[in-house]
C-alpha cells in the first residue's frame, strides 16, 4: 500500500469565462484527478504544461456539454500517454455516452471504466471520495416568470448535479527523536 501523499495541489483549469469550461485538476504527485472535462480542458492543460499522463480519474458533475465535451480528447491523450486505466465517475447517463464514443477510444492499452460512485464511496491511497446527488427543478415553459400560473408547475423536469467531497487521508508524521532529546522533552 502506498502511503498518503505529503502534499495535494488544486489547479483551476477553467473558471467558466469566455472560451473555457469549469474544471479543476487535483494533483497528489502520484495520481491526478480531473473534475469536469469541457471543450477546452485539454488545450488549457497543454498550454500550461500540465501533463495528462497521470490523470487516472475523471469526475463529472452533470451530463451537459459543458462538463463532458472534452472527455473524448482527454481519453485519447491518456491512451497516447500510456495510461493503463482511466476511471470515469459521474451520472448513470454517462454510460450511454461512453458506449457511443467507445469505437474512438477503445484500444488495448487504456481501459476506460465507468464507476458507480453514486452507489458507494470511492477510496484510494490519497482520498476517500463521496458523491452527493442533488436535483434542481427546471421549468420547461418559455413564458416569462410573471405569466406563469401555479397549474404550470406540474410541467417541471429535474436535472441532477453531482457534488464530490474529496476527503484526504492524513499522513503519519515522523518524529525525530534526537530533536526531542535536544529539547529535553520526554518521549
Amino acid at each position: 500500500m502506498i502511503p498518503p501523499p505529503h502534499s495535494i495541489s488544486l489547479t483551476v483549469v477553467g473558471n467558466g469565462r469566455a472560451g473555457s469550461s469549469k474544471s479543476m485538476l487535483i494533483d497528489t504527485g502520484v495520481c491526478r484527478y480531473l473534475v469536469n472535462c469541457g471543450e477546452s480542458t485539454q488545450r488549457v492543460l497543454a498550454e500550461y504544461r500540465m501533463k495528462t499522463s497521470r490523470i487516472q480519474h475523471v469526475f463529472l458533475t452533470r451530463m451537459s456539454w459543458d462538463c463532458t465535451s472534452g472527455l473524448l480528447g482527454v481519453a485519447l491523450t491518456a491512451k497516447a500517454a500510456g495510461v493503463k486505466k482511466l476511471t470515469i465517475h459521474g451520472p448513470t447517463e454517462l454510460e450511454h455516452l461512453m458506449q457511443l464514443t467507445r469505437p474512438f477510444t477503445d484500444c488495448k492499452t487504456t481501459d476506460i471504466v465507468m464507476s458507480e460512485i453514486h452507489k458507494k464511496c470511492y477510496t484510494d491511497d490519497a482520498f476517500r471520495v463521496q458523491s452527493f446527488q442533488i436535483f434542481k427543478p427546471t421549468n420547461v415553459n418559455e413564458e416569462p416568470v410573471y405569466k406563469r400560473r401555479k397549474e404550470n408547475l406540474g410541467n417541471v423536469s429535474e436535472s441532477s448535479v453531482f457534488i464530490y467531497y474529496f476527503q484526504p487521508f492524513r499522513t503519519r508524521r515522523k518524529l525525530i527523536m534526537s530533536k526531542f532529546n535536544e529539547a529535553c522533552i520526554p518521549a
